[in-house]
C-alpha cells in the first residue's frame, strides 16, 4: 500500500518538476526574447541617433554652402551694380572698346553709297560740342553711324547712343499702355505715359553705355548712406527712381570719358536724335526736360569749360530747336557750340543712280518730284528687293503721308487745329514762317514733327513728299479738320 502512495507521490513530485521545468525555460525564453528585444531597440535607436547627427550636419553643410553662395551672389551683385569703382572700370573698359558701337546690317545699309561732299561730309570734331542737324530722314543716323565705325577703326574711345530707337508711341511689350483719364487728374494724366517713356528712356541710356539699370539687393534692403564695401557706392539725387538712374548713368558716362583722356586718346560721344527727350510732352514733363538739361550741363562743363582735357561730342536732332532748347535750357550759348546742318543729297545724284536700279530718267524726275531727295523716303527704290513698281510705290508714299497729316492732327483741338492750316497755308505761299514768330507757341506746345521741320531759315515742310499732299488735299483737310 505505502509502496503505490509513494509512487503517486513520486509522480506529482516530477509533474510539478517538469511543471516548473517548463515555466523556467519560458520563463529564459521570455527573458531572452525581451533581451533581445532591448538590445535591438538600443541598436535602432543608436542607429536612429547616428542617422539624424548626419542629417544635422548634412543639413548644416548645405545651409553653409547655400548661405556662403548667397553670401558671395549679394556681395557679387552690390559690385557690379553699386560699386562705383567696379561701374567705372566696366564702363570705361566698354567704352574703351567701342561696344555701343554696332556694325549696321545689310538691310539698313545703303545700295549705293553717295560721296561725302559738302555738307554731307562727316563732321569736324572740334573743342566744342557740335550739334548736326537736318530734316527727318536726311541721313544723320547714317553720318553718325559712319563716324563711330571710322572713330572705332582708329581705335579711338566713342560711345554711340542712338535715342531714335526710343519708340514714343510704345512701351517695353510693344504698346502704349491705356489710361482711363476720367479716373485721374487732368493735370496727372500726361504723366502716367511718360513715366513709361522715361523708363523706357533710362533703360535705353544703361544698356547702350553698360550702367546697371537695377539697384543692388543690399542697397534695396539696408538703403542707409554710409553704407559702403568695395569702392565707392553710388550717390543718387533725391529723384524719381528711373530719372535718378538715367541721370547718374549720364553723369558717370562724361565722367568715364573725362578719365579716359587724361590717359590716353579723346573719347568721343555720339548722340542721336537728342530732341527726343524733350519732343514728347509727356516725357518731357516725367523727366525729359531734366536729362535734356543734365546732357547741356555736361556737354558744357566736360567738352567746353576744362581747359585742359576736354571730351569731344556730336549731338544730332531732325529739328533746329533742338539747338534753340539747348541756348534756352543750358549754358550751351552761341560761343559754346557749333551747329552742323546735313542736306540733302544732289537730285542729280540720285537721279543717276536710279536710272542704274532700272528706273528711265523721267521715271526717276517723276520719284524726286514726288518725295524729293530725302534718303529715307528712298529706301525702295534706291535699294529694294525687288525694286518696287512706280505707281504702286506713289501710293505706298501718300498713304503714309496721309498718315502722318492725321496723327498729327487727331490730339489737337479745333483752335490748334485752325491754326495749323493757316501755317500749311503760309507755308504753300512763301515756302517758309519766321521761327520764332506768330506760330511759335504752337510750334513749342505740339509735336508737329511729323510734318514740319524747324530750321535756321524758320519752319518748312519736313519733306517734299508732305507738302505735295497738302497741295494736293488741302480743300479735303481743311473741310475735315478746319471747321
Amino acid at each position: 500500500m505505502f509502496g503505490g502512495i509513494f509512487e503517486a507521490i513520486k509522480n506529482k513530485i516530477n509533474a510539478e518538476a517538469e511543471a516548473i521545468k517548463k515555466a523556467a525555460a519560458e520563463a529564459a525564453a521570455k527573458t531572452a526574447a525581451e533581451t533581445a528585444a532591448i538590445q535591438s531597440s538600443t541598436k535602432m535607436k543608436e542607429e536612429a541617433d547616428t542617422l539624424a547627427r548626419e542629417v544635422i550636419k548634412t543639413r548644416n553643410r548645405i545651409r553653409a554652402i547655400v548661405g556662403g553662395a548667397t553670401f558671395l551672389f549679394l556681395i557679387g551683385d552690390y559690385i557690379y551694380h553699386d560699386s562705383e569703382t567696379f561701374i567705372k572700370w566696366n564702363m570705361k573698359r566698354h567704352i574703351r572698346m567701342g561696344s555701343s558701337v554696332v556694325n549696321p546690317s545689310p538691310s539698313s545699309t545703303p545700295e549705293f553709297a553717295f560721296p561725302r561732299t559738302g555738307t554731307r561730309q562727316l563732321p569736324s570734331l572740334t573743342n566744342l560740342p557740335v550739334i548736326l542737324v537736318g530734316p527727318s530722314g536726311c541721313g544723320k543716323s547714317t553720318v553718325l553711324t559712319d563716324l563711330a565705325l571710322e572713330l572705332k577703326s582708329k581705335k579711338i574711345p566713342v560711345v554711340h547712343i542712338n535715342f531714335r530707337k526710343l519708340d514714343l508711341n510704345k512701351d517695353q511689350q510693344g504698346s502704349k499702355p491705356e489710361v482711363d483719364k476720367s479716373k485721374v487728374d487732368d493735370k496727372e494724366a500726361p504723366r502716367l505715359g511718360g513715366d513709361v517713356l522715361l523708363s523706357n528712356l533710362a533703360k535705353l541710356l544703361c544698356d547702350r553705355i553698360n550702367f546697371p539699370y537695377r539697384r543692388s539687393i543690399l542697397a534695396q534692403l539696408m538703403p542707409v548712406a554710409s553704407f559702403d564695401m568695395f569702392g565707392v557706392r553710388l550717390s543718387f539725387k533725391d529723384l524719381p527712381r528711373e530719372l535718378s538712374v538715367a541721370d547718374k548713368a549720364l553723369e558717370l558716362l562724361f565722367e568715364c570719358c573725362f578719365e579716359i583722356a587724361k590717359e590716353g586718346p579723346t573719347p568721343v560721344l555720339l548722340f542721336d536724335e537728342v530732341y527726343d527727350m524733350i519732343r514728347d510732352k509727356s516725357l518731357e514733363k516725367a523727366g525729359g526736360d531734366y536729362l535734356f538739361r543734365s546732357l547741356g550741363e555736361l556737354l558744357c562743363t566736360t567738352c567746353v569749360d576744362n581747359h585742359y582735357v576736354k571730351v569731344r561730342a556730336v549731338a544730332a536732332s531732325s529739328s533746329y530747336h533742338a539747338v534753340t532748347q539747348f541756348k534756352v535750357r543750358t549754358r550751351l550759348k552761341d560761343d559754346k557750340l557749333d551747329v552742323f546742318r546735313l542736306l540733302d543729297i544732289e537730285p542729280e545724284l540720285i537721279i543717276a543712280r536710279l536710272v542704274e536700279r532700272g528706273y528711265t530718267e523721267s521715271e526717276a524726275a517723276k520719284i524726286l518730284d514726288v518725295v524729293g531727295p530725302r534718303l529715307r523716303k528712298l529706301e525702295g527704290p534706291l535699294k529694294g528687293d525687288p525694286r518696287p513698281e512706280l505707281q504702286s510705290w506713289i501710293e505706298k508714299q501718300m498713304e503714309a503721308a496721309k498718315d502722318s497729316f492725321r496723327l498729327t492732327f487727331k490730339p489737337l483741338d479745333q483752335k490748334q487745329r485752325r491754326q495749323l492750316i493757316s501755317l500749311f497755308e503760309i507755308l504753300e505761299k512763301e515756302g517758309s514762317v519766321r521761327y520764332p514768330g506768330e506760330f511759335e507757341q504752337l510750334i513749342d506746345e505740339l509735336d508737329l514733327s511729323r510734318i514740319l521741320y524747324i530750321s535756321n531759315k524758320g519752319i518748312i515742310f519736313q519733306s517734299r513728299l508732305h507738302e505735295n499732299y497738302w497741295a494736293q488735299n488741302r480743300d479735303s483737310l481743311k473741310e475735315i479738320y478746319g471747321q
